[in-house]
């Protein structure tokens, strides 16, 4: 996977070098617990020490939901860059039953939320003057991420029958590109509740729009947040 990436990712990626605290944290952290080792290496805290013994929520269905003793350390405590272990196995295995694919091995990583995750992939992949292909009309925000980045910024129109990203007009973009000039490295799109147009790419549409990806050697950035609310497609 990581020899597959290489060649998509920006100057600013591939100077950074691994945090060497988060490195030895990592490492500890993959051991199996021991009460009679405290590690200083990343200036964790002794669960000791933490103030809040237990969490309990009230939820509206009746169910209570209550954190406490190793688990509610494990909440307090310095945790993993990519995410609390918890957190990343829960949605593992939900994003692994609900989009199963045959390709490499790949990894989830939990962030604070979308308009964040997609500012990290966005730095990860894009440098000066590289273009970025985005579905028109498109969610605001990415739009001013993308030209944050001082990327190029090209719109490819919905389709105006069906609604959501066109593969005709997502080809004939490419198609046409101009040969002086570097071609797209990403895909931004939203396939299910278009925001803000609220259309869902059709299944056909999506197949042929990987297709199409695919023959021209893209990264696709997937803002899916409504996949669980409408999947009428």
């Amino acid at each position: 996977m990581k020899d597959l990436i290489l060649k998509f990712l920006s100057r600013t990626a591939l100077s950074r070098d691994p945090s060497p605290i988060r490195v030895i944290s990592n490492y500890l952290l993959s051991l199996p617990p021991d009460k009679d080792i405290l590690s200083l290496a990343a200036g964790s805290p002794a669960p000791v020490t933490f103030p809040i013994e237990s969490m309990s929520v009230n939820l509206k269905s009746g169910e209570n939901l209550k954190i406490e003793g190793a688990a509610m350390a494990a909440a307090l405590q310095y945790n993993r860059t990519i995410g609390q272990v918890g957190i990343l196995d829960f949605w593992s295995k939900i994003i692994e039953e609900m989009q199963p694919y045959p390709g490499p091995e790949r990894q989830t990583i939990v962030t604070t939320g979308a308009e964040f995750g997609s500012y990290l992939a966005l730095n990860a992949l894009i440098d000066d003057g590289d273009s970025v292909l985005i579905a028109n009309p498109v969610y605001p925000p990415m739009l001013l991420k993308s030209r944050a980045m001082s990327a190029n910024v090209v719109s490819v129109l919905e389709d105006p029958v069906v609604g959501g990203l066109c593969p005709r007009n997502l080809r004939a973009t490419l198609e046409s590109w101009p040969d002086a000039k570097r071609k797209p490295k990403v895909l931004i799109v939203c396939p299910t509740g278009s925001n803000p147009s609220g259309a869902n790419i059709p299944e056909k549409h999506r197949q042929e729009i990987y297709d199409i990806v695919c023959e021209h050697d893209l990264l696709i950035i997937e803002d899916d947040p409504y996949y669980f609310i409408n999947v009428s497609f």
